[in-house]
């Protein structure tokens, strides 16, 4: 028969080696099983263990925390024990969206809803002893990508408007030029663009776009600008002639034009 509990009611330990007197608890951090109640009690409380034969280790779960994961994207990490033995790996809740939990402990999938899950988490070995954990693990939502590639083209000394685009993450985003800039053009931080060109020319701008949740993207957006071109007059024609109140004395001529 075996027990798994000392006089106290806690884990007995087992010595490191035969003979090693320890008080009831844990030695060096790791609980073990009695097999047997061969031990003998001294004056000062403490237990003898006759032989370390009669002990075996508890299975522990070395993994003490989980690698973040992101919505959509692929993910994988392997649960560790302490030493190596065989047995299977449980979970006792729902996995979180997209992910499982094979019997060899591996933790995978894509996932597919951002939050944090706790994760009760069992091993038992083919002795059927057991190691329980609670493991955290906080997907972030996907990405922010920054859509704009290139503002509209914009005329000097015209009125001038744009919005920066962005897609995945939530919003409301956050928006900053960290490289690069248009004469007489204002980049405001919710991504609006407005002024009034004030030269020409061309040219990249590096912007940054944060969402709500601290997600961050960066992306090359491009530029152009022109002078504002010289007005076209249409054709002119019929005779030159002063208008008839006025006549040759006003020293003004007067143009008919057919559209």
């Amino acid at each position: 028969m075996k027990y798994e509990a000392g006089i106290d009611g806690s884990d007995i330990s087992c010595p490191l080696s035969a003979g090693v007197r320890v008080n009831g608890g844990v030695v060096g951090g790791i609980d073990l099983f009695v097999k047997d109640l061969e031990w003998s009690w001294t004056k000062t409380g403490e237990f003898q263990l006759f032989s370390q034969d009669l002990c075996a280790l508890k299975p522990h779960i070395a993994t003490t925390f989980l690698p973040d994961a992101q919505v959509g994207d692929a993910y994988s990490t392997q649960l560790e024990l302490l030493d190596d033995r065989g047995g299977y790996w449980t979970l006792g809740t729902e996995s979180p969206p997209g992910l499982t939990l094979s019997n060899a402990g591996l933790l995978s999938g894509t996932p597919t809803k951002a939050g944090s899950y706790d994760l009760p988490i069992t091993f038992t070995d083919f002795d059927g002893l057991v190691a329980h954990a609670t493991l955290t693990l906080v997907v972030k939502p996907n990405r922010v990508v920054v859509t704009t590639d290139s503002l509209p083209d914009g005329v000097v000394k015209m009125p001038y408007a744009a919005t920066l685009q962005a897609d995945g993450g939530r919003g409301p985003y956050t928006w900053t030029v960290l490289d690069g800039s248009v004469p007489g053009l204002v980049f405001h931080d919710d991504g609006s663009v407005t002024g009034e060109p004030t030269s020409a020319g061309s040219g990249t701008l590096h912007v940054k776009v944060v969402d709500a949740d601290g997600l961050a993207g960066e992306g090359d957006v491009t530029w152009a600008v022109s002078e504002l071109p010289p007005p076209v007059l249409g054709p002119v024609s019929g005779p030159i002639t002063p208008p008839p109140s006025c006549g040759a004395a006003c020293g003004t001529s007067w143009v008919t034009r057919t559209s």
